[in-house]
């Protein structure tokens, strides 16, 4: 996706690198602006993510929350593997079978329905 990062008071250069290495790793583009850059553009279509680096005003931080938008407000890590979890969604899919829960007929040689009749 897209995600708007805000470089607040006090960001060195190499926080702001290490966040870009991070997001490239995964793929993801980054639009690097200042506060009130971001709070300008709160609520804007296009972009999926606001992380706020460095110290950043309350009120920006209140508008950016207000629009909608998912806040990262976390520093960045020093380890690339940590770091990296930052700009990458997770997805966790599971699927319950138990004796008392619904059989479904994706694996063979299950019924499709518990307790219909065979054949039919």
């Amino acid at each position: 996706g897209s995600v708007l990062v805000g470089r607040g008071a006090g960001v060195s250069d190499e926080v702001v690198a290490a966040a870009r290495g991070a997001a490239a790793a995964v793929g993801v583009a980054v639009e690097v602006v200042d506060t009130a850059t971001v709070a300008a553009r709160a609520g804007e279509p296009g972009v999926d993510k606001v992380r706020l680096l460095g110290q950043v005003d309350e009120s920006v931080r209140l508008e950016v929350l207000d629009s909608g938008w998912w806040v990262d407000d976390t520093p960045v890590a020093s380890d690339p593997g940590r770091e990296v979890l930052r700009w990458a969604r997770e997805q966790a899919v599971s699927e319950s079978l138990h004796r008392h829960g619904n059989v479904t007929g994706r694996r063979r040689g299950l019924p499709r329905r518990v307790g219909t009749a065979a054949g039919g």
